[in-house]
């Protein structure tokens, strides 16, 4: 099985990829890992998976949806008109309603800080690229990418929206700070962490720990989120609860519940 980690952002240049191969159910050696998305190169390497019948999986940092409470309650609305909210939930402001999903708020149930709000934050823009380079590897490969509800069946290929800062702090490492340029011990520190579960070469442990390449870090720590989705450690949505079309509208972070 072939795991793609992706950090995305608006600019391509400012994209982490990491590609990994599954050697045991806990354990994936690294392949690749760059700041700075090839598109071709990707799809190439996708292309080759699917011709040797592996499955692949990208685990994708970055909103793949957006809140229904916006998106319905904003088609009827008018300059100036309050907006009202589609249907009342309470335990939550108005705005927090329309601007977070259900998982941006089960996110920080668990005890894993905020999300960033896709339908207010300037997450939505790596959001947009997200889905726009989802859309052109289908194009390419000509075949769709569908989003996994759960880790056993696994189509060919698949995608995942995950959460690399929670994915930090249930494996106990630093999960704020490290992106500055002179704290380089703290990227060793979770590039030690994530050693545990991937096997990575020194040549490609020095890109991760690049200054300027801290996307490339997120990346690998895109691969251990998925690892964790594709082990069964991560809760999915509770369909027996919760409006099912609100959350296939709205998407689903895969995150380890620890408490589990």
């Amino acid at each position: 099985m072939l795991l793609i980690g992706l950090d995305c952002a608006v600019n391509h240049k400012n994209i982490g990829l990491a590609i990994a191969r599954r050697t045991a159910p806990a354990q994936l050696h690294l392949q690749y890992v760059q700041q700075g998305l090839d598109l071709l190169y990707l799809q190439a390497v996708l292309a080759e998976a699917l011709q040797a019948q592996e499955r692949i999986l990208l685990a994708i940092d970055a909103p793949l949806g957006w809140p229904r409470q916006l998106s319905v309650s904003l088609q009827s609305h008018q300059a100036g008109q309050a907006v009202q909210l589609h249907h009342n939930e309470t335990g939550d402001t108005k705005a927090n309603l329309l601007f977070r999903r259900y998982t941006d708020r089960y996110a920080r149930s668990l005890g894993y800080g905020q999300p960033l709000d896709v339908g207010a934050d300037k997450i939505a823009r790596a959001s947009i690229s997200a889905l726009d380079i989802l859309a052109e590897l289908q194009q390419a490969l000509g075949r769709s990418i569908p989003l996994a509800w759960q880790s056993e069946s696994l189509p060919p290929i698949s995608a995942i929206e995950v959460y690399p800062a929670a994915t930090l702090r249930c494996a106990g490492l630093p999960s704020r700070g490290y992106k500055r340029p002179e704290q380089r011990a703290l990227r060793e520190d979770i590039l030690k962490g994530l050693s545990a579960n991937i096997d990575i070469p020194s040549d490609l442990a020095e890109v991760a720990l690049a200054n300027k390449a801290t996307d490339a870090l997120d990346a690998l720590v895109c691969l251990l989120c998925g690892l964790d989705f594709i082990q069964g450690r991560c809760p999915a949505p509770d369909w027996a609860s919760l409006n099912k079309a609100m959350i296939v509208q709205e998407g689903w972070m895969w995150i380890r519940d620890n408490r589990q």
